[in-house]
């Protein structure tokens, strides 16, 4: 006995002499122990990073043949107790065995996960856990733990665990437990989510989480996961089997209610949407990860989005899907100052998709649709961009997949088409296109253009905007710089009818004229749309004028030309045209 502590016990030791003493002892103890750091004192063997606090220790062990028994062992620390009883194995070993029974409620202050003495792969190094309260038991048997109605409470809410963690202790560890979680979690930002995967600005707000799951690496299965974030409400059932390999799906999500509003400052992409309206879903996710199958039904009204400056507003419809088809019926909205009425149906969007529209817009703005398009493509070459650099940085090639060719037919009416170089009413398009892929190499069917009237204004500008544009308006263009009394540059009474047909990626232009109060425009022949290869006779008729014919060949980009415009003005019309071409 001594001021901090007693023991009781007895001893044997056998053979000191020799090479292999041997120990065998009985105590009941009670001890105050200092704090032990690794590597502090050799007969005591601990991690690196870690340590053993100052406690009281009381209990009653007893030693022989290398295993070390403890009938009773409790510790008190400033922290909290635990306690323990078993059998630890190989004692003096460098690698002790143990099979003991544990009990604990523990204080843990906050940490980072780099000062844990194991490696936990799945966090990153400077994640701060926060300060919890740890209740429960445990059984360490050899590497593996098994944990009993353990509950980690915090300033969030209580989490709780049941199951086995095999290879704990060796710092591999591989966990099939049972998870319940009622959290209530604060407004997070990437800043605190430093995950691989979570996206770059991320803003949640505050959000409370119910959840109760079984997880493996090997599968995942969710009986609840509901989740709130102000006005929406999401629920999850199901599981994933292989999460980590090829990610099997069998789940299903509802939404009672959606809030757009509320969550569009998610990320910068959705603040760059600014996001609106409401609905509510069910939807239900098989298949795999490379190709999942969706079925549900989504209910949505007042819905909209600003996609690249152009605005989207009051989308209001329903879309229902299975593992054939999505059908979008009757669905109502307004595209900048247009309002939109469409059909869609997609059929066999697993395997070969074939698409079903039905459109119609009153008031289309082609000048802000093409200004959208364009910041879309060159967002779409930065992100590749970064792909690629990223690639080139792991090592790790960019594995492109082939497209998915697929089929579409249908039918848009435009009521009146704005552009600042034209106004155009009375717009159709119809199509019956297959083996659609962004290369165009197999593309077939047929498609028809038609334009009721209009005018055109600054054709010349349109020719810069557009190669195609130009190869169909350069001819006018001919008179326009020959300035033979002709003024073109306003064009009234402008209509066009278009029939094509597509063959292995060759555009036949069955008809394609323009007439207008100043000019007829023919255009026959073909283009090779994946190589832009044009085989083209466009013919120009201004007012009185002879009519100007003209045998285009090479690319859309540069187009090589040969004019017919009589002997007089064929010198001067060759090199007009080709000052045209060089702009």
């Amino acid at each position: 006995a001594w001021a901090d502590g007693k023991i009781d016990g007895s001893a044997l030791a056998k053979d000191l002499g020799g090479k292999a003493p041997v120990y065998e002892g009985r105590a009941k103890f009670g001890v105050d122990v200092p704090e032990i750091r690794a590597g502090q004192y050799s007969f005591v063997k601990l991690p690196p990073k870690s340590f053993i606090p100052a406690m009281r220790l009381d209990g009653e062990a007893s030693y022989a043949g290398g295993e070390l028994t403890l009938a009773s062992f409790a510790a008190k620390f400033k922290q909290g107790t635990a306690s323990a009883s078993g059998v630890v194995r190989k004692i003096g070993s460098a690698k002790p065995v143990p099979d003991l029974a544990l009990r604990f409620a523990v204080d843990i202050p906050s940490f980072m996960i780099s000062e844990l003495p194991v490696v936990v792969s799945a966090l990153p190094a400077g994640f701060v856990v926060p300060a919890m309260r740890l209740d429960g038991g445990a059984r360490a048997r050899g590497d593996d733990l098994t944990l009993e109605k353990v509950s980690i409470k915090g300033k969030s809410g209580t989490l709780r665990l049941d199951g086995a963690v095999a290879k704990a202790l060796s710092g591999a560890p591989e966990p099939a437990l049972d998870i319940q979680a009622d959290l209530d979690l604060p407004a997070l930002t990437d800043k605190d989510l430093p995950f691989p995967g979570v996206p770059p600005g991320l803003e949640l707000p505050a959000s409370r989480w119910d959840a109760d799951l079984s997880y493996t690496p090997k599968a995942v299965r969710l009986r609840k996961l509901g989740v709130k974030i102000a006005s929406n409400e999401i629920s999850v059932e199901g599981g994933v089997s292989d999460p980590a390999g090829r990610g099997a799906f069998d789940l299903l999500f509802k939404c009672k209610r959606f809030v757009l509003e509320e969550l569009t400052r998610l990320t910068p992409q959705t603040r760059d949407l600014k996001l609106s309206g409401s609905g509510f879903f069910a939807i239900s996710v098989t298949g795999t990860k490379d190709k999942p199958v969706y079925g549900g039904k989504l209910q949505f009204k007042g819905v909209g989005a600003t996609v690249a400056e152009l605005p989207l507003a009051d989308f209001t419809g329903t879309v229902s899907f299975d593992e054939r088809r999505v059908d979008v019926p009757n669905l109502k909205g307004k595209v900048a100052d247009g309002s939109l009425a469409m059909d869609l149906t997609i059929k066999d969007y697993t395997k070969v998709p074939e698409i079903q529209l039905e459109a119609a817009l009153d008031r289309f703005d082609l000048g802000k649709y093409m200004s959208a398009k364009k910041k879309l493509e060159a967002d779409a070459k930065t992100a590749q961009a970064a792909k690629a650099a990223k690639a080139a940085k792991t090592g790790k090639p960019v594995e492109d997949k082939p497209a998915t060719p697929l089929r579409t037919r249908g039918k848009v009416e435009i009521g009146s088409l704005i552009h600042p170089n034209a106004q155009i009413q009375s717009v159709t398009a119809s199509w019956d296109l297959y083996g659609v892929t962004p290369d165009m190499k197999k593309l077939n069917g047929d498609a028809k253009l038609g334009v009721g009237g209009g005018k055109l204004h600054a054709i010349g500008d349109m020719a810069l905007q557009s190669p195609v544009v130009k190869v169909l308006i350069f001819p006018i263009l001919i008179f326009q710089k020959l300035s033979l009394g002709v003024n073109l540059n306003d064009i009234n009474d402008v209509k066009y009818a278009g029939d094509y047909a597509f063959k292995d990626g060759v555009m036949t232009l069955r008809q394609s004229e323009m007439d207008s109060s100043a000019a007829r425009v023919l255009a026959a022949g073909t283009i090779d749309l994946p190589a832009e290869a044009l085989d083209l006779t466009v013919t120009a008729q201004v007012g009185n004028l002879p009519a100007v014919d003209v045998a285009v060949t090479g690319t859309v980009t540069t187009p090589k030309t040969k004019v017919k415009v009589g002997k007089l003005l064929q010198n001067a019309g060759q090199n007009l045209l080709d000052n045209i071409l060089r702009r």
